[in-house]
């Protein structure tokens, strides 16, 4: 379940939120599965005459097993359109476990990342 907030060409926000299902299958440790609930944002937006947009998209899910395990992931950065729906888009990614596998060195993953597309559009 859902609510478009904005939706157009300059401006997209939007808000989710239902059952979800984690699945982990780890190399080393033992594999965890729960029901959850899960919560989506996803947001863009572009500025000065669509020079460039900024744009932040999450979810996140929590078990109902156990509220101390939860889990969220998000990718947020700015693109640039370059030439006929090619872009460039800088985009920094997060992801957050609260209780990782026992074998991991961190309870979190990030990456920064430069990324060529081609975006298509209607």
């Amino acid at each position: 379940m859902g609510y478009q907030v904005f939706e157009s060409d300059e401006l997209n926000l939007s808000f989710g939120a239902g059952p979800g299902y984690i699945n982990e299958n780890f190399i080393e440790a033992s594999d965890a599965n729960f029901a959850s609930v899960q919560w989506l944002v996803n947001y863009d937006q572009y500025f000065y005459d669509k020079r460039f947009q900024l744009f932040h998209n999450s979810d996140g899910y929590m078990s109902l097993e156990n509220s101390d395990d939860w889990i969220i992931n998000t990718r947020q950065g700015i693109r640039f359109p370059l030439y006929k729906g090619l872009t460039a888009t800088l985009q920094y990614s997060y992801d957050y476990e609260n209780r990782p596998s026992p074998d991991a060195t961190a309870d979190y993953d990030s990456k920064l990342s430069f990324l060529l597309g081609y975006e298509y559009k209607n």
